[in-house]
Order: structure tokens, then sequence, then C-alpha cells
């Protein structure tokens, strides 16, 4: 006679029906019942919490599915951490538990709210970043222009002079102030100052005649730089603009974290807990 593979089979049930259920079984007298509760690898198992239900294949798709939205939801809280505001220790412990009923996450499961959450995270950052970029771009120019604040001419405006022409630009600042006096004696330039700091001058050169390039390659030869500036603007105004965004862009930085610290706990507690429950 033939010996089949015993299967084991898993039941879920109302406590209460218990009794009757397992007897009814026992009278088939085809299933063989056993009492976990007396072995004790069993009873180990069951006070670790190391038991869970046996997964078909369509509950093991839907697990694994479940495990990617949990991944993104708590990579996304991480990469939120460092704008959350830091809570106090006695906030902390007047905070309730974290919890989660079925039915919230046969909810969350179902609706899939947390894609619609996560792509309006995503955007947010995205606008916090290219905000703090613009920031720290435009402070970056104003340091590096401030000092040509009185310039009252552009190189853009200079190119398009007839009867003259010109370079602006910086020249060394030394003891002796050599360079200077140099190129102040010399025939065919004219010096205008527009600052002076303790490393450098700040020129505008100006020549009626000779060939640019001839001009340019004698004042690099006493150290000159020329100023690389494409604005329109005056660079007082060019300047008043940078810093009227800064302002424009520190408001959005504000708005945006502000949104983003907006209270979500009830959210990233059910977020955070799809698989453990």
């Amino acid at each position: 006679m033939a010996v089949s593979q015993m299967q084991k089979l898993s039941l879920i049930l109302p406590k209460d029906d218990l009794d009757s259920l397992l007897l009814a079984l026992q009278s088939e007298a085809k299933i063989q019942i056993y009492d976990l509760s007396e072995h004790e690898e069993w009873q180990a198992a069951f006070e670790a919490n190391t038991l869970s239900q046996p997964l078909t294949e369509d509950n093991r798709q839907a697990l694994v599915e479940l495990q990617k939205r949990q991944e993104q939801v708590e990579k996304m809280i991480q990469t939120l951490e460092p704008y959350m505001p830091e809570k106090k220790a006695l906030q902390a412990l007047k905070e309730e538990p974290l919890s989660l009923s079925f039915d919230d996450l046969q909810a969350h499961g179902m609706i899939r709210d947390e894609d619609l959450l996560l792509t309006k995270l995503k955007r947010q950052l995205r606008v916090l970043d290219k905000a703090r970029q613009k920031i720290a771009d435009a402070k970056g120019e104003i340091e590096r222009l401030e000092k040509w604040r009185p310039l009252e001419v552009t190189p853009a405006a200079l190119a398009t002079f007839h009867y003259v022409h010109g370079l602006i630009g910086t020249i060394p600042n030394s003891d002796t102030d050599a360079v200077r006096s140099s190129l102040k004696a010399h025939p065919e330039l004219e010096l205008e100052e527009v600052f002076t700091s303790e490393t450098e001058h700040g020129y505008v050169i100006l020549y009626r005649s000779g060939d640019r390039v001839a001009v340019q390659e004698l004042l690099e030869d006493h150290g000159f730089k020329e100023l690389d500036y494409e604005e329109e603007q005056v660079p007082a105004a060019y300047l008043d603009r940078l810093e009227g965004e800064i302002k424009e862009q520190e408001a959005v930085v504000a708005a945006t974290l502000a949104e983003l610290q907006t209270p979500r706990r009830s959210w990233t507690s059910s977020s955070t807990r799809w698989i453990t429950c």
C-alpha cells in the first residue's frame, strides 16, 4: 500500500469555534492534530515571535510589492530627517506609541496614497535645492562684484564707443605702486580709478589709438586682469537685483521648509509598519 506524503493545513478562525472544529476534524480520522503548546521548540518560536503565516504565490508577490513601497517611504523619511525640527526630550515622552490597525493597513494598501505624497515631497525637495543653489550663486556674484559697485560703464557699453576704446579690470597694488605709475605715465592711456584695495586697483583704462590686442598685451605685462562681466546693467543695478533675488529665494526656502516640517506623524507611522504588522 502506497503511503502519501503528509501535508500541513493552516486554519484561521474565531477562538470560540476552535473546540467544535477540532472535534469535527477528529471525527473524520483523516487529519492528525498536534498541540504546539506542548512542544518546547514551538513555544520558544511563539515567544520570539518568529512564526508567520505561510505565504502563497499571490500574497508573496503582494508582500514584495509592499516591501518595495515601504523601502521607498523609509528612504524618503531618512531624506527628510535633516529638515525636521528637533524634538525636546519631554515632548517625545508625551507622544503616544505608534500603532496601526488592520483597517488602516488595508486602506493604505488599496489607495496607495504614499505615491502622491512621495511625488509631492520630491518636488518640494527639488524646489528647495534649486532655491538654495540660486542663493549661493547670487551671493558668490555679489562677493565677486561688490567692489565694482561704483563702476558707471559696462564692458558691453565700452565696446560701442567709436572715438575712444577701453578696457575694465584690475592691476596689482604693491608697496612701490610701480605698475600704476608706469601705466599712468603711458602717453596713449588714460586711467579712471573705480576702487582701491590692499591687493589691487580697479580701473577703466581708455585709449584713443592702437590695436586692442597690443594694448591688452601691454596691460597684461603689467599684471592687468580684465573684468569678466557680461551684464548690460551697471554693477550697482545688477547687485541690487541679485539682493532682491536672494530675498525672494529665501522666502521660497522658508515656505518649502515649513511645508516639509508639517506634522505627518500618523502617515509615517502607518507607512513604516506595513510589513511588521
